[in-house]
Parts: C-alpha cells; structure tokens; sequence
C-alpha cells in the first residue's frame, strides 16, 4: 500500500516536472513572455579589437620585461663563474662574502621579476575592467531596446536558438564604443 502510494507520488511529481519544463516561462506580470538572449563571451574576448590591442601591448611589454630577464640571466651566471674562478685564489671570508653579496643582488632581481610580473598582472586587469565596464553597459542597451528580460552567457547554456545570440550585435557595438584601451604600466 505505501510502495503504491510512493509510485503514485513519483509519478505525479514527475508528471507535473515535464508540465512546468515544456510550459513557456512567463515574466512577473504575466503579459508578456520573457525574452532571453545569450552572450558568447569566449568569442568576445577573441573578436573584440580593446581586448586584442590590450593583449598586444601586454605581450609586448611582456616581451620587453623578458629581454631585461635574459640579460640579467647573462649577468649573474657569468659573475657566478668568475666567482667560482677566484674561489681558489680568496680567502674564504672574501668568497663568503662576494657569494653573499651576489646573492643579495640575485634576491634582488628575482623581486623586480616578480613586480614587473605584478604590474603586467594590474595593468592587465585595469585594461579589463574597462572593457567589462563597457560591455555591460552595451548589453543592457542591446537588452533594452530588444525587450530582452535576461541576458545569460552562452557558456552557461546547454543549448540555445542562434536567433537568441546577441553577440555579434555586442562586439560591434564594443568595438565602436571602446576601440582601444591604453594599457597602464
């Protein structure tokens, strides 16, 4: 007798599931349907021309910070091989101390490493918000002027109709509103 009534339970319950998911999602009011619209933001990050200038001027000052790198790579491997050169010929508190100070001016480079890495990090994140900014503000207009109730990123769907992809009508509009961003260094 339970078992029966949980089977009946079971049943309506998903019966009343497949009711509500092939029902169409009405808005609050009950008039109108609501409108949906999706946003590729993967193919914005790669289509939109802000963000492929930022990444241009990241990589380049990247570029730069690597070349600076790389010298004092040079610098210190070959103050370490002249250091092991003299080993023989200085007293031990003279290597001692040669071997601690070049150590020291390692740390020390190894820090600024680590702050030209900081700063590409805050410059490319200022450059972002930006774009973030202006992006938002392109997809609340679009949504606006289409009645579109609620935008969802297209990442975040299943499946979703192409004529409720909103993306090419966003970078568009992103790459007239914000061509270009100056990255901050």
């Amino acid at each position: 007798m339970l078992n029966k009534s949980l089977q009946t339970l079971g049943a309506a319950v998903a019966l009343a599931t497949m009711v509500s998911l092939s029902t169409p999602v009405m808005a609050v009011d009950e008039k109108a349907p609501l409108t949906i619209s999706v946003v590729d933001v993967q193919m914005l990050l790669e289509k939109a021309t802000a963000v492929t200038k930022i990444r241009d001027q990241i990589d380049k000052k990247a570029e730069e910070f690597k070349k600076e790198f790389t010298k004092k790579e040079e610098y210190f491997k070959k103050k370490y091989e002249d250091l092991e050169k003299q080993k023989t010929v200085l007293s031990k508190e003279a290597y001692d101390k040669k071997t601690e100070d070049l150590q020291k001016e390692l740390a020390d480079a190894q820090k600024k490493v680590q702050e030209n890495r900081t700063s590409l990090d805050k410059a490319h994140n200022e450059a972002m918000q930006k774009v973030e900014a202006a992006f938002t503000d392109i997809v609340k207009e679009e949504a606006k002027k289409n009645n579109v109730k609620i935008v969802i990123h297209k990442s975040q769907t299943v499946y979703s109709e192409d004529s409720l992809d909103m993306t090419a009508k966003v970078i568009e509009a992103l790459n007239k509103k914000l061509p270009s961003v100056d990255v901050k260094f």
